[in-house]
Formats: structure tokens, sequence, C-alpha cells
């Protein structure tokens, strides 16, 4: 009877744990209100002409999956002219206040916006802009709720990969809230912006704190399409990818050795151990209770613990012992991202990397934050 009334007839679809939050709905229906009922409309970029020549030759921030997971990284995202929007009418425009979710790739990721910018063709977004501020912020903390992150994962179609379709997400479940908890919640978002502000802006001040003392702070990477090496180099670094040997690499090393710096020191040196996670074989990530980091939960000096995804605690104990998480640990993103390095700190309980991330314990040899400011700088991730 179910699958006859929803057309699904995949087996996500009828989980015991959606069933009953489809239950729980039914069953306190005046708790909750579609987005029509709010006010706001769900919508989404519609096919747009390839736009890559553009990126990085505006000011506009253009939003993309991997700028969106709990804050939107306008600090990292890619730029664009604000006229292409205007030439090119399907690229929408999000707005201040406003709330994007990711409906490709990483399915049902949430972000805030912050401030004016375009929208890719991967995220939906909610018009809670027009909504006063209390509202729209309470609506952003319960778009981040597991509940409300199993109505969205189990309204994704379940094609070759699930995406999350604008028809589906506008029937979705909100909860409605008293005043004086909009008035809390937007309280406490607002404390949590300024820490995260100061945040960014102390890391920003490591590094440049760093770069001055070597004597590099105003050094910019020279830009060459070529570059030439000896053969003799190449088979010293085991090397054949002419990414490795690009000019600005060692410029900076010359530069850094200009400035005064006697040895580089080799990062084995540094470490008693180095390894990158794995995901368990037959395992359900959604089944589990330990959390489980990807590269996407690892920025330049913070991690993010809050994710779904979850491995067994025999799993965590077994196979998985070896990348179990404890205080002063540094991770660092491998793939995708790559080159993000942040340390583990007040780690609480069990916790694991996936392979996309790379787990390192370092010695005493060198303090462990001048090791992150390093990383973490321009000359660090080059």
């Amino acid at each position: 009877m179910a699958s006859a009334v929803t057309q699904r007839i995949d087996p996500e679809y009828f989980q015991k744990q959606h069933l009953a939050d489809q239950m729980l709905v039914k069953k306190r229906s005046k708790d909750f209100q579609s987005f029509a009922g709010l006010g706001i409309s769900v919508d989404g970029s519609a096919f747009y002409p390839a736009i890559e020549d553009y990126y990085g030759t505006g000011e506009l921030p253009f939003l993309r999956v991997k700028d969106v997971d709990s804050v939107i990284d306008f600090e990292g995202c890619l730029r664009i002219p604000s006229e292409l929007c205007n030439r090119f009418p399907t690229l929408a425009r999000v707005h201040d206040g406003d709330i994007v979710l990711t409906k490709g790739g990483s399915v049902a990721r949430v972000g805030l916006v912050k401030e004016e910018a375009a929208a890719s063709r991967d995220l939906i977004f909610l018009n809670s802009s027009i909504l006063p501020a209390n509202d729209r912020i309470f609506l952003y903390l319960y778009a981040q709720t597991n509940f409300f992150n199993r109505v969205l994962l189990r309204s994704s179609s379940q094609t070759a990969q699930p995406h999350l379709t604008i028809t589906l997400v506008r029937n979705l479940p909100t909860l409605r809230a008293s005043s004086e908890m909009k008035l809390r919640c937007s309280q406490l978002v607002e404390k949590a912006y300024k820490a995260r502000d100061e945040a960014l802006s102390k890391s920003h001040e490591a590094g440049t704190c760093l770069t001055s003392a070597l004597g590099v702070a105003s050094w910019n990477p020279p830009s060459s399409l070529s570059c030439i090496r000896r053969f003799s180099e190449v088979q010293a670094h085991e090397r054949i990818d002419a990414e490795h040997y690009r000019e600005e690499f060692y410029a900076a090393t010359r530069r850094l050795k200009k400035a005064g710096a006697i040895r580089f020191v080799p990062m084995d040196e540094l470490l008693t151990s180095l390894t990158n996670g794995h995901t368990p074989l037959r395992h359900n990530l959604e089944e589990g209770e330990v959390p489980f980091l990807c590269a996407e939960h690892v920025t330049n000096f913070q991690i993010s613990f809050d994710t779904e995804k979850r491995v067994l605690l025999e799993h965590h104990k077994s196979e998985l012992s070896n990348t179990a998480l404890r205080d002063g640990d540094v991770l660092l993103t491998i793939k995708g991202r790559v080159g993000n390095a942040a340390l583990v700190d007040r780690v609480g309980g069990p916790v694991n990397i996936n392979q996309d991330v790379a787990l390192l314990r370092l010695n005493s040899k060198l303090p462990t934050w001048y090791v992150l400011a390093f990383i973490n700088s321009a000359f660090g991730q080059l």
C-alpha cells in the first residue's frame, strides 16, 4: 500500500526510522507546517551556460556544494562578475538571510547566506531572507537537525546518485516554535558566528605572524607556464609529472633560504606516526555509533564533528583502532580540498576518519601550533 501511494520501491525509503518520523509528523500535525505555510518559496538555478572562464574574475561569491557545510565558506569560495546574473537569468542570486541546501554531490548540507551571492545549479535555496530575523535563524537551525536531515535524505531521488529535487523539498515539514524559542536560537547563532569570525581572524593572524617572522609576508610566487629540469633530478625525486617541478615550488624554497632558513625539516622527523583512515567494507554508514569524519569536516585550524556518517563501535575498536582520534592529533586533508590542517582538541569520545584524511601524531621537536600555522600558510600550501 505504501509503495503504491509514494511510487517508491527502494528499501531505503521504508527504513524503520523514516516510518517513525512520518508517524510523528502525522500524529503532531499541528506542530508542523510547509514552507508555503511560512510564506517562503523553494527554488534553484536552472541550466546556464558554462561560466568556468569567469572564475576568479569578479567580486560576487559563487556558491557551490563544497562551500556549504553548516556554514558557508565565503572566504574560500570562487568569485565571478555580478553582471553574469543579468546576462544569464537562470543563474540565480541568493541574499543575506536565505538558506541553501546541497542537492547533489554531498546531499542535504545546509548553509545560511551572509552576503549576496550567486548559487550554482547543485544548490536549492529558500528565500528565507523575507522572514523576520529570529524566524529565519530558527529555520536555519531546524534544517540542520538530525530529524530534518533524515526527512531531506528520504525525499531524495535514488537514481544512480541520490539528489534532492525542488518539487519534493517544497512539501517537507517544518517545525513551529514559540517566539521565545526563536529568540533564544537567534542569540545562540549570533554568538556562534562572532566566535567563528574571531577564530578566522586569529588563524589569519597566525599565518601573517609566521610569514612576517620569516621575512616573506609580501612575497608572491612567480607564474610560469613552463620550466626546465635535469633528468637526474627527475630520477632523484622519482616523479615524472610536470606539476611536481613547477617554478613556484622552487622559488618558494629559494625565498625561504634567502630569508635565513637554515634547513628544512622533513615531516617524518616531526612524527611518531602517520596514517590515513579507511571505510569498513560491508557497512552502512548510517547505522553506526561512532562519528566518521571526511575531508569536508576539516578546514584550516578547524574540525567539525557534526556528521551523520557513523561506523560501528566494534570497527572503531578493531580495524579502525589506529585512526581513533585523541587530543593533540593533527588531521590533514589528502583528497578533495587537499592541505587543510587542524588540531584535534577536546574530542570527547570515539571518532574515526576516512581515507581522505591523514592522521599525524607529532613529537616535540617543534611546537604543534607552529607546524599547523606553517602547513596552513601560503608557503605550507605550496
